[in-house]
């Protein structure tokens, strides 16, 4: 096996190579599991940011050590065509890639390396071929679960409407404020989908971790997306400082508190 496979070991499980005929693609995928019900008075964040960070963090040291090497090079391609070309996986109404035995709880980075190099696949891997990927489609499409369960109706019998999305709204919190109130929404995220997805139905929940639960307390939260950038170190650290934003943070927060009492109050 090519010595390029024994470095990316080092960093991560799940992988494969790619090439389009031109370039080489190290394609990342990290699975996760979701977190079971956040306890009252902590903001619910989706499992999926804190492993966003993490695998952000194992591309940037492999692509360091590969640099040595390799001509890296950004990548422009769409991930998810560059999975779906790969047959690594297929596409589901929701928009998302599915991977099994892990659905579509993961997550994907792409390393780009000038040239084809023509370097073995992960054998490790199941491939899909394209008529397997449409029949996946396929079924996925005469299932309902998601659609029954959007609350934003962002998924249809028509496809996904990424605008509708509870995630895309969450980019304008201030704008979106009532409605983001009326859909229950999260601090961070939204799985309805994928809570719902048959490709999930296997995937244990888990605790959150105490260290960012503490970051998650909605007096804390509050407190310290008012205080600015600085003082929302510690929960940057986990989810990325890419979502380091104070007020877009500071309305989220408000949004998600809002929709805890609110739901306290039905519940009496």
């Amino acid at each position: 096996m090519n010595d390029i496979h024994k470095t990316i070991q080092k960093y991560i499980k799940h992988y494969d190579i790619y090439s389009d005929g031109v370039n080489t693609f190290i394609l990342l995928y990290l699975p996760y599991n979701p977190f079971v019900k956040f306890p009252k008075g902590y903001a619910p964040i989706d499992s999926y940011y804190i492993h966003s960070n993490q695998i952000y963090h194992i591309k940037s040291a492999m692509q360091k050590e590969l640099s040595s090497s390799y001509d890296i090079v950004k990548t422009k391609a769409s991930y998810q065509k560059l999975f779906l070309d790969s047959g690594l996986g297929f596409k589901l109404k929701n928009g998302l890639i599915a991977i099994p035995p892990f659905g579509t709880r993961i997550v994907l980075e792409v390393i780009e390396i000038s040239g084809n190099l023509m370097i073995e696949k992960n054998p490790e891997n199941n491939i899909y071929t394209k008529k397997e990927q449409q029949q996946e489609l396929l079924n996925c499409e005469n299932c309902l679960n998601c659609i029954r369960a959007c609350p934003s109706t962002a998924l249809s019998y028509d496809g996904f409407h990424g605008e509708r999305c509870i995630r895309f709204l969450m980019d304008s919190p201030l704008e979106n404020h009532d409605k983001l109130v009326s859909l229950n929404s999260n601090f961070l995220g939204c799985e309805v989908c994928q809570n719902v997805c048959l490709h999930n139905k296997d995937i244990e929940k888990v605790d959150i971790p105490k260290n960012i639960l503490q970051q998650l307390k909605f007096e804390t939260l509050l407190e310290n997306s008012e205080k600015g950038r600085a003082a929302l170190m510690p929960l940057a650290e986990f989810i990325g400082s890419n979502y380091n934003r104070p007020k877009r943070l500071n309305a989220l927060c408000k949004i998600a508190k809002t929709v805890e009492e609110k739901n306290s109050r039905q519940d009496t």
